[in-house]
């Protein structure tokens, strides 16, 4: 049996009513988000939307590169069990982290690790900004054998 394909977008469409009258009336039939279904068998990369303001005017500078004005607000349903990173920790943590688990002092270099400790104002966002901005860069930008040699490392003291 052969299943007809239909983009979401022609379905609702063909369907307004399943909508309601006040999303129809307040978007029409172009809705402000994404829907994806996506299996997370894998990790997903790290992903940084834009609010609407800034997707405006991104939209405008660059609309080869962002195709709608739109913001783009993401909701996970898990169908299974399913754990995510959803934040970050907060300065006083990591500099805990820093003092406990050399591998993620390998992870995020030495230089960072010291700024880390250097911070004094976790309230001062003037301070702490660039520093977990630095941080975060080194960690993103690490290598694969970085990671998994500091990885493995890692579980061969908890093993």
């Amino acid at each position: 049996m052969m299943v007809k394909s239909v983009k979401l977008k022609d379905w609702i469409f063909n369907n307004p009513d399943l909508l309601g009258d006040k999303v129809v009336q307040k978007w029409g039939f172009d809705l402000p988000f994404w829907f994806k279904v996506l299996s997370v068998g894998k990790a997903l990369s790290i992903q940084a939307q834009p609010d609407k303001e800034l997707a405006r005017m991104l939209h405008r500078l660059h609309p080869d590169v962002y195709k709608d004005g739109n913001h783009k607000p993401e909701m996970a349903l898990a169908m299974t069990d399913f754990e995510a990173l959803g934040g970050f920790i907060t300065l006083e943590e990591l500099k805990a982290v820093n003092h406990n688990i050399p591998e993620v002092v390998d992870l995020i270099g030495d230089v960072n690790a010291v700024l880390v400790l250097q911070t004094s104002d976790q309230n001062d966002q003037e301070k702490v900004k660039p520093v977990l901005q630095a941080v975060f860069t080194h960690l993103m930008s690490a290598s694969k054998e970085i990671v998994t040699d500091a990885v493995n490392s890692f579980f061969n003291l908890i093993i």
